[in-house]
């Protein structure tokens, strides 16, 4: 049906995207990890969808009691847990295989779906046995996949590294603790100081409305009730005084990094004509690029159409001649 699994990086990292070719909007998005998946194919006998990240985890998808590409609906992956939450929902295997600052390199299943092999940037090559379920073995993908694939071998064993940015070391945990301490206290200050505030704003109304239910001989005018009238323009000047001097304080380092930005672009990109683009099909082993080529120099693009121009000239000048002859 002419779909496709596409992979990105930078904000969109850990995501997969099912698309249909002749239906742009008709796009599937799933969380599959918590960083850039590097590696993404099926298994030999295609029951599942194998997937590498550079944060050394590796996932093992069934494909078809799911859909046309295995996918589960987008939800967050909380680390230590194997399988979805969701009882009613399609499971799969997850796991953190590689040192957590090692790109996983390659994943993939033996031809009978014994044994899991995946390789990292740090070199290691890492062979498991998996159990899996009768319904694996024997074809049999109706209705909820109960178990889901184990490890028969610990190649991490108890003792895991914290790779999580959230975690805190004990002196981080008590810095942190101080820090919210006065975040809270500066924070109840000035909620008092709002509150104050909210009182004199309410006794102020109070005094308009007693005005107004004055007679209209008795009422004060509203510039009567300024105590002065000057200190608003004053609040002002002094308001547009701070934005002056925090706009120029941030102008500089705005140039900065424009000028920076502008300089990567000129060398990496603007002489660009065509970027390299990989397509790699999941069941065949060749791919397809295109070459990375730069613009020519102005003179050579001058030379060249030149010469279409002298063969342009001579073609019509001989065009004539036969016209003639």
């Amino acid at each position: 049906d002419e779909r496709f699994i596409l992979t990105l990086g930078g904000r969109a990292a850990g995501f997969v995207y099912e698309c249909v070719f002749k239906d742009p909007e008709n796009v599937t998005l799933s969380l599959t990890h918590a960083a850039p998946v590097g590696t993404l194919g099926l298994c030999h006998s295609g029951k599942f969808m194998l997937s590498g990240a550079d944060d050394g985890s590796v996932r093992l998808q069934p494909m078809t009691p799911i859909g046309a590409t295995g996918m589960a609906p987008a939800q967050q992956l909380y680390p230590g847990f194997d399988v979805m939450m969701d009882p009613a929902k399609p499971k799969y295997w997850q796991q953190v295989l590689h040192d957590g600052h090692s790109r996983v390199t390659g994943v993939q299943l033996s031809f009978d779906d014994h044994y899991l092999l995946t390789t990292a940037t740090d070199g290691s090559f890492f062979v498991h046995q998996l159990t899996l379920p009768s319904e694996f073995a024997d074809g049999e993908k109706d209705g909820d996949l109960t178990p889901v694939p184990k490890s028969t071998l610990d190649p991490i064993g108890e003792a895991l590294d914290i790779t999580l940015k959230e975690h805190y070391s004990i002196e981080e945990a008590k810095q942190k603790t101080e820090e919210d301490h006065l975040i809270q206290a500066a924070e109840e200050k000035k909620m008092g100081m709002r509150r104050y505030l909210q009182t004199i704003r309410d006794e102020f109304q109070e005094l308009l409305q007693a005005n107004e239910r004055r007679p209209e001989v008795e009422q004060l005018p509203r510039e009567e009730f300024e105590i002065d009238p000057a200190l608003r323009t004053m609040i002002e000047n002094e308001t547009k005084e701070r934005l002056e001097i925090a706009r120029l304080e941030l102008q500089w380092e705005s140039e900065k990094r424009i000028l920076a930005l502008n300089k990567l672009r000129a060398w990496f990109l603007d002489n660009v004509e065509v970027e390299r683009v990989v397509l790699r099909p999941f069941e065949l082993r060749f791919k397809v690029t295109t070459f990375r080529t730069v613009i020519l120099p102005p003179h050579l693009r001058e030379e060249i159409q030149a010469m279409h121009l002298s063969l342009t000239m001579e073609a019509r000048m001989a065009k004539e001649a036969r016209a003639a002859g």
